[in-house]
């Protein structure tokens, strides 16, 4: 699928609304919560739409959604997906951090179509994979989000 077609199915299927507060946007991590980067992550995420991240957001906060709570990263994986399809040089290894999430995430934080695009998304990378990422990777996490109806 195209990358300007895999954009506008990210934006049909993953809604704006609600949008996580600054409350909910870490998860359970060993971090004191007073801890700087927290503070950086929670004040710069709480309350911000999806879709107004952008490759450089991504790839500022490249490692930030292993601390993300299980209904933020839910929440914004649309906005790393459609980043990494925007500008993937930029995003960097965020595209890798993204998969590795995706590999240890409950694929049912999303629904039937979300992960039916999230499949196609990583399909889609499947088909371009960058030399750094390793193909192995992308195929456990295709395998993981296969919608039924495709099986």
């Amino acid at each position: 699928m195209e990358s300007t077609s895999l954009i506008a199915r990210i934006s049909e299927v993953f809604p704006l609304y609600p949008v996580p507060s600054k409350q909910g946007i870490i998860g359970e991590t060993s971090y004191p919560p007073g801890e700087s980067e927290l503070v950086e992550i929670r004040e710069f995420f709480g309350n911000r739409l999806w879709n107004t991240i952008t490759p450089a957001d991504v790839r500022r906060f490249e490692d930030c959604l292993a601390l993300l709570s299980k209904e933020a990263l839910a929440y914004f994986i649309a906005g790393w997906m459609t980043c990494c399809l925007l500008d993937s040089e930029t995003v960097d290894v965020g595209l890798d951090n993204l998969v590795y999430q995706l590999e240890r995430a409950d694929p049912g934080l999303w629904s039937l179509a979300q992960r039916s695009v999230i499949y196609l998304w990583i399909n889609h990378w499947i088909q371009q994979l960058p030399p750094s990422c390793p193909d192995e990777d992308f195929e456990r996490v295709a395998r993981r989000f296969r919608p039924e109806s495709s099986t």
